[in-house]
């Protein structure tokens, strides 16, 4: 976490020696190669994944490389991933389009998300219960828990990108 602690508090992290931060990396390099499987078969542990390889910055400042991952799979990209990388890092990938997100933000119902079976009225990015946690839930004829949703999705994305924009509210 020192480029987290750097980017909040200033410092830079003084504890990168030692037994303990040997055997934390190592520990963290076994465990990713052990889960790389289930990353890339289940999408709701490659968004834990990815947020944890951005925090601790396992991809070694690689916007790219994060960017790729994060839309990995298509129909179920993770938005948020490229800008918390972005954010943290100082530096966001070169196929990032803020255009995108904000064609995003302009498409997001004023009473929030929601799927309540009716399928002409909703909008299909913001219908699931979660836009970051869970897209495949998205747009279906059934949704898994019908109902509206709460807008903390919207809140969390439109903060990265203001965050990475220079853009002020």
């Amino acid at each position: 976490m020192g480029l987290a602690q750097k980017k909040i508090s200033g410092t830079v992290n003084p504890q990168k020696g030692g037994l303990s931060w040997w055997l934390s990396k190592a520990v963290y390099n076994t465990t990713w190669s052990l889960f790389k499987p289930i990353y890339f078969f289940n999408n709701g542990e490659s968004t834990k994944t990815l947020t944890l390889v951005c925090i601790n910055n396992s991809c070694r400042g690689n916007a790219e490389k994060i960017y790729r991952y994060s839309y990995l799979f298509e129909k179920y990209p993770n938005y948020h991933i490229p800008l918390v990388f972005g954010f943290l890092n100082g530096k966001l990938s070169k196929k990032v389009n803020l255009k995108e997100y904000e064609k995003l933000f302009a498409e997001a119902p004023e009473q929030g998300p929601y799927n309540d079976h009716n399928i002409k009225d909703r909008v299909y990015n913001w219908s699931s219960t979660s836009l970051i946690m869970h897209p495949q839930r998205r747009g279906r004829e059934i949704p898994n828990f019908p109902g509206r949703y709460n807008r903390l999705d919207y809140m969390f994305l439109y903060n990265l990108y203001l965050l990475n924009s220079g853009k002020t509210y």
